[in-house]
């Protein structure tokens, strides 16, 4: 008799290895493939980095491009209020170069908020996968060991004798 209790429970020990071998196996994979996910998604972030900076540099360069224009305006202002037309006319072009280089600085803040957004819900996405990829398994091990622990008690009763032992005419009377 002490063969056959053990015969079980070594196929049930045998049946748990394996699926933890292979749980292993899978979530391996899970988690090599997020990586790459995640590797890719980092060379996008330095793109949209690098973007961005140049975005800021020409921004940058047309505001130092226009301080010497300025000084210049105010320069002929001061000097000769006759010449309004040539003082209008620099003032348009100073109106219109700034007009540009804010421009090119919201174009430049969209794009990278646009591809930080991109970026964050990437990530988001990825976090989930292995969240799930994580706890799935672990709560399908956890109801195999309980549907084992089920079967095994159903079997031999909670303290280790079979279950028609319990069943017997002296427990019934009442």
């Amino acid at each position: 008799m002490g063969s056959e209790l053990s015969q079980p429970v070594v196929i049930g020990v045998v049946v748990m290895t394996i699926l933890v071998v292979v749980q292993t196996l899978f979530t391996s994979f899970l988690l090599t493939s997020t990586l790459r996910g995640l590797g890719s998604l980092c060379q996008e972030l330095t793109r949209t980095s690098q973007r961005f900076r140049q975005a800021v540099r020409q921004a940058d360069a047309g505001l130092e491009d226009m301080i010497p224009v300025l000084k210049m305006v105010s320069g002929w202002a001061r000097e000769a209020s006759g010449h309004s037309d040539s003082v209008r006319d620099s003032v348009r072009e100073i109106e219109e170069k700034t007009a540009r280089s804010l421009d090119r600085l919201r174009a430049g803040a969209r794009e990278a908020a646009s591809q930080m957004n991109r970026a964050l819900n990437r990530i988001s996405t990825e976090t989930y996968r292995i969240h799930r990829s994580i706890i799935a398994p672990a709560q399908q091990i956890s109801a195999l060991i309980q549907a084992g622990r089920s079967i095994v008690e159903r079997w031999f009763g909670r303290d280790g004798r079979p279950a028609d032992v319990y069943t017997t005419d002296e427990d019934i009377f009442i």
